[in-house]
């Protein structure tokens, strides 16, 4: 658009750039999450077996009761300390929500220790870079900072399932 001498460029709106953002804000985070639900009830009920899975579920479910709640402070902690900007904390919260869920229901499908622990930090780095954007040492940091929450939270939730 041409206003006297001096030529304005108009800013443009990209609606699939919105939507893209739109999905990686919400839509992908719950279905991460579903999924990750799907296979942890899925686990319980085949693999672990029906006698065994209510306690399969309920050690996952207070796993994940511990270690949502306690990552996310982990990880804006650790944010603060590295200068990453997370965004909005109600997307950043789903986010993490499902950074820490999902990794974690697929180590379950994963019979050998070593295999399943890379294969889950390696869906933490992915997830990190992609939800959030990050680059360089930051989604490592992160990842390392998680799976430590989550080693936490195993031995938290199998203490109260063991005092129970």
């Amino acid at each position: 658009m041409r206003c006297g001498l001096y030529s304005v460029r108009m800013p443009t709106y990209d609606a699939a750039k919105d939507t893209a953002s739109d999905a990686t804000e919400f839509k992908i985070p719950v279905a991460l999450l579903i999924a990750a639900l799907a296979i942890i009830f899925g686990y319980a009920l085949v693999i672990a077996g029906p006698s065994i899975a209510k306690a399969v579920i309920l050690m996952q479910v207070i796993g994940l009761a511990i270690m949502i709640p306690l990552g996310i402070l982990a990880c804006f902690i650790t944010a603060k300390v590295l200068s990453i900007e997370f965004g909005p904390i109600r997307s950043a919260s789903a986010k993490l929500a499902a950074i820490f869920t999902f990794p974690s229901a697929v180590a379950l499908l994963i019979p050998w220790g070593p295999v399943a622990w890379l294969v889950s930090v390696l869906l933490y780095l992915g997830l990190l870079a992609w939800l959030f954007d990050m680059e360089g040492w930051d989604p490592l940091i992160c990842a390392i900072v998680i799976w430590l929450v989550r080693i936490a939270a195993t031995i938290i939730a199998g203490v109260v399932l063991a005092s129970a």
